[in-house]
């Protein structure tokens, strides 16, 4: 499921109740949410961006990152030396990744001391860094610096609407 049927609906994505949920832009309602955050999203090739930021060490760095419904990982980062991301001082370990257009994906798993999307902040999150041979593909948009994937998406009700370039996120039961 992808950009063909996204471009035409609002999604709402419920990862506690298990559900999905395709609405008519024209019939759909927001509704009043104290608890949620909106972002803006951005696209390369019809796919979503979302910015977020990571925790390395002791610094906060501002990450582009696609939102991979699809991918069951939490997050993917691209080790960038100038931007500082990068696994922890001999922190990780070496894995299978999966599988990717490009073939077979290798890299390093780790984690980050934490991840912010907006007042969201989830601590010591799981995170891969690809090898950048696996990931010449997915490294054609320049300003992408990783993947946020289905680990930490689940622990949000999510609204994907493509049209107006919008997502909201709410914590769900799966947040902590």
């Amino acid at each position: 499921i992808g950009y063909d049927l996204y471009r035409d609906f609002i999604i709402e994505i419920n990862y506690s109740k298990k559900y999905l949920r395709l609405h008519k832009p024209e019939l759909y309602k927001y509704k009043d949410c104290k608890n949620c955050e909106s972002f803006n999203l951005s696209f390369f090739n019809n796919k979503p961006y979302i910015n977020a930021m990571v925790k390395i060490d002791s610094e906060n760095l501002p990450v582009k990152l696609l939102i991979d419904t699809g991918s069951s990982d939490a997050l993917w980062l691209f080790e960038e030396d100038s931007l500082g991301i990068k696994p922890l001082n001999n922190k990780y370990f070496k894995d299978f990744l999966g599988k990717g257009l490009s073939g077979s994906v290798y890299g390093n798993r780790s984690k980050v001391k934490s991840f912010s999307l907006k007042s969201f902040k989830l601590k010591n999150v799981n995170v891969a860094f690809p090898d950048s041979t696996s990931i010449s593909y997915a490294r054609k948009h320049e300003d992408r610096n990783g993947s946020i994937s289905g680990e930490l998406l689940k622990r949000f009700n999510i609204i994907m609407d493509y049209k107006n370039a919008k997502i909201t996120l709410k914590k769900n039961n799966k947040f902590n």
